[in-house]
């Protein structure tokens, strides 16, 4: 095996924690300290779940859970507050890179999409496509694929229906919407 990449947590993990490649590209993981890995002042560190970039490995974000401080003192590898699997929930889902290739008979508006959170089973829900002053030129339905696998979208509209630019909004089947413009 060849180590191609890796994020040092900054302290030994004595169980394997999680990590999952999101929709962005990021990386979200977790993983809970061993006793001998806790640093002074912090005692009462239990877990943490860290967001990294991929590319530069920076942090986007992370969350340390505190504890009551059993875990320094505690002679038990397996105490205090643990977790394996932690899930990111985006606040709607994703439009990426739309395009849009115009033709004689129909227009095709092109992108990936990832529904906001992820489930193990695919996702129905709908498109609405509107002009600037607010005309729909296309509606239906859709489907993401489960476990935020990339699904591509293509929509048809009426040639030069978006010339000025169109909003296209997808919403899923609790109600979460996002909306993104393109040009054609």
């Amino acid at each position: 095996a060849t180590l191609t990449w890796e994020y040092q947590m900054g302290y030994n993990s004595m169980i394997f924690g999680d990590n999952d490649r999101l929709p962005t590209g990021n990386l979200l993981g977790c993983a809970w300290p061993d006793a001998s890995s806790i640093l002074e002042g912090e005692s009462t560190f239990d877990a943490e779940i860290v967001e990294v970039v991929r590319d530069s490995k920076e942090l986007a974000w992370n969350m340390k859970v505190w504890g009551d401080g059993e875990r320094k003192e505690s002679s038990e590898e397996i105490y205090g507050w643990m977790m394996y699997s932690v899930e990111r929930i985006y606040e709607e889902p994703m439009i990426l890179n739309p395009t849009c290739e115009t033709g004689k008979l129909a227009d095709e508006i092109k992108f990936d999409s990832f529904n906001n959170f992820k489930v193990a089973s695919e996702v129905h829900g709908s498109y609405v496509v509107k002009t600037t002053d607010g005309k729909e030129v296309a509606s239906g339905s859709m489907t993401w694929e489960g476990h935020w696998t990339r699904t591509a979208i293509g929509i048809k509209t009426y040639p030069g229906a978006c010339a000025s630019g169109c909003t296209v909004t997808l919403t899923n089947m609790v109600g979460d919407a996002g909306s993104k413009d393109v040009t054609c």
